[in-house]
Order: C-alpha cells, then sequence, then structure tokens
C-alpha cells in the first residue's frame, strides 16, 4: 500500500472517533492535515494529525460565504498544498470541485480501507456510523456494500427501480448504468 497525505474535515474525524477508528486515517495516511478552525471544531486532535493553518486568508474569507469555517479552511489548505481532501458536506464538496481539488468521503476511505486490507469489513462501520447519527444516504450505502462485496444480490433492488423510473422516462434503459454505478471513480472522487 501506497501511503499518502491528505486533508480531512471534520465531519470524517467526528465520525470516525465516535466509531472507534479514527485509527484508520493513520493506517491509510503518512500525513494527515487539519486546519484550526477544524481542530476546534473537533477538540484536541491525535499527535499524529498536523496542524496547518492556509496561507491564502482571502480565499479562507470568500469560501466562509459558501460553507462553514472548518470546511472553508480544510478547501483552501487541499487546494494549496495540491492533495485530496476527505469531505463529507455536499455544498462543501461542489466548492471543492469547482476549485478542482479532488474529493473523498467517509464512505469512499472505508471502501478504500477495506480493499487495503486496513478493515476487514465496511458494513460494520457504517452500521456503527448510522447507529452514532452520521447520515449516510440509502443510494450511497448500498452502492458502497455493493463495491465492497458485502451486499447480498449483484444489483440491489433500488437500483432496478431507479432503472425502470428512467426507462419510463424515456432517460435511459435497463441496461444503462445510474450514476452511482460508476465504481471506484465515483467513489474516489465523489464519495
Amino acid at each position: 500500500m501506497v501511503k499518502t497525505a491528505v486533508v480531512v474535515d471534520c465531519a470524517c474525524l467526528i465520525g470516525l472517533e465516535r466509531i472507534g477508528h479514527l485509527d484508520v486515517l493513520s493506517a491509510m495516511f503518512d500525513l494527515i492535515f487539519v486546519p484550526p478552525a477544524v481542530c476546534a471544531e473537533f477538540g484536541a486532535v491525535p499527535a499524529w494529525i498536523s496542524l496547518e493553518r492556509p496561507a491564502d486568508a482571502g480565499m479562507v474569507a470568500a469560501l466562509r460565504l459558501l460553507v462553514d469555517p472548518g470546511e472553508s479552511e480544510a478547501i483552501v489548505l487541499a487546494y494549496e498544498k495540491g492533495l485530496r481532501i476527505i469531505l463529507d458536506d455536499r455544498k462543501a464538496r461542489e466548492v471543492a470541485v469547482r476549485l478542482g481539488v479532488p474529493i473523498t468521503g467517509t464512505v469512499g476511505l472505508l471502501l478504500k480501507a477495506k480493499q487495503e486490507g486496513v478493515i476487514a469489513a465496511v458494513r460494520p462501520l457504517l452500521d456503527a456510523l448510522d447507529s452514532k447519527q452520521f447520515r449516510i444516504g440509502e443510494a450511497l450505502r448500498s452502492e458502497a456494500l455493493r463495491l465492497a462485496g458485502e451486499w447480498g444480490v449483484t444489483v440491489p433492488e433500488a437500483l432496478w427501480v431507479s432503472r425502470l423510473k428512467l426507462a419510463l422516462e424515456g432517460e435511459g434503459d435497463l441496461a444503462s448504468p445510474l450514476p452511482w454505478e460508476l465504481g471506484e471513480q465515483f467513489f474516489d472522487d465523489a464519495a
């Protein structure tokens, strides 16, 4: 496994800490950066997480008009360092994408952790996150379980219903892939 550096927003830290799996981050990455606003929101971070302030205060201020302080600082820090960001908030992800910052969400991180052998299964961690009020949409959860090989059928019933609906609306057919069926590319950039 090739380890790299990453910037992490608060939602991922909170979620993993609540379920006792914050160590997934240190197992997956050599360097983990958080900006001061994320640290303030999360609290004391482990010693293996590096605290770093983004250099462009003007850019941070501009992004604060769109997203919360932690997200704005994390996005700018990832932008400045040319790093991937682990980010879950939809609006913040849109902002990061517009700036060309590569994103992964907590669910995508867990999928990659399973691929790398860091965790044995994704389902128990998704269940634990759910029990701690970490919101994961049903379509994302189903697709994550399918990609992890932890879903009981090849194509969940929900996917067939979505395909049928699109086919009836004339926007696809039963064989066309749905947006969340784009596999690893979907989770690398959107999860």
